[in-house]
């Protein structure tokens, strides 16, 4: 679980912290996030979604 946690939530954080100060930095820009169905269902044979 806790290894999820620093993956899914934290890599996340810690990437956008630096990515908006770069964006910032340069006057604008996008920022995207994307996911997959398989972190709301639960899909049988699959690892937890990473």
């Amino acid at each position: 679980m806790d290894r999820l946690y620093r993956v899914n939530v934290k890599g996340i954080y810690h990437t956008l912290h630096v990515v908006v100060q770069r964006v910032v930095a340069q006057g604008g820009g996008v920022i995207l996030n994307m996911a997959s169905i398989a972190s709301k269902v639960g899909i049988e044979d699959r690892f937890p979604y990473q």
